[in-house]
């Protein structure tokens, strides 16, 4: 997941959010989790979470190639390792990938889902209000700075995913590839730019990476419990019916993350990426 921050399209230059490490700060604001983990302020990888699951084991090669309890273990164990569940701040080079895939995802457009601003709020319009449109006041956001980047490295989901993955590549071996999404997702144009950073994926199963956009609170309570399906819709209801809605655009996303006026989080929104 990601924190970031919204700079828009009419604020005075002084006023938009900054970049501290573009600015040459060495640190980050620290971030309290909803379960009371403090966000390490290193830059390098560090271990937020750790939770052992007994003495099952998994094959160390299984794991995703940048996962840092793929090196880890691989160096200390070799072949097979335990089960682990942790959250990881990601290193500069990691955020770095995070801010191309921000930028090559955006759009300066608007649906009927993002919020007015104003008190009172606009009804909700197609294609948006006034107020959002990219020649609005405030308008839509020019850019999203990214804050932190946090990976959830737990073994046990990623095994159960890769076995449903293979699952479904075996149900439907007689109709592989299966046809291409047309046209190309904007996610995938940037993750072919960066190999190291992301999981290869299965495109002849069409699988992607999308984004999720929440609140900070929200997003650290799924990177430590995972979604939990009974919040469906809570947040800007369901148009196709109960589920958890992804987006190929961070604009999008952007749509349902919200920060938190006077708090801990003001500025800061949340968007996942799968």
């Amino acid at each position: 997941m990601g924190c970031l921050q919204s700079s828009g399209g009419k604020e005075p230059e002084e006023l938009r959010p900054r970049d501290e490490e573009a600015e040459g700060s060495d640190e980050e604001i620290p971030r309290a989790t909803s379960s009371g983990y403090i966000v390490p302020t290193a830059v390098d990888e560090v271990e937020v979470v750790n939770e052992e699951h007994g003495a099952h084991e998994v094959p160390v090669e299984s794991l995703p190639a940048y996962w840092t309890n793929r090196r880890v273990h691989g160096e200390a164990s070799g072949k097979l390792c335990q089960h682990f569940d942790q959250m990881v701040c990601v290193s500069e080079a990691g955020r770095q990938a995070i801010r191309e895939l921000v930028r090559g995802t955006y759009r300066p457009l608007v649906t009927q889902d993002r919020p007015c601003p104003k008190e009172p709020a606009c009804p909700k319009t197609p294609a948006g209000c006034p107020c959002v449109k990219p020649d609005g006041t405030p308008g839509l956001p020019t850019e999203y700075v990214v804050r932190r980047v946090i990976r959830v490295e737990d073994s046990e989901m990623w095994t159960r995913y890769a076995q449903k993955r293979s699952q479904i590549r075996e149900r439907r071996a007689h109709r592989m590839p299966l046809r291409g999404l047309e046209p190309e997702l904007f996610t995938s144009q940037v993750v072919a730019t960066n190999p190291g950073s992301y999981d290869s994926l299965d495109t002849g199963l069409n699988e992607v990476y999308l984004w999720h956009g929440t609140h900070v609170r929200t997003g650290l309570a799924i990177a430590q419990h995972d979604f939990n399906l009974e919040f469906a819709g809570s947040g800007a209801g369901g148009m196709l019916g109960s589920g958890i809605y992804f987006a190929e655009s961070c604009t999008k996303a952007d749509e349902y993350a919200t920060d938190e006026p006077g708090g801990y989080y003001e500025g800061s929104i949340s968007v996942i990426w799968l």
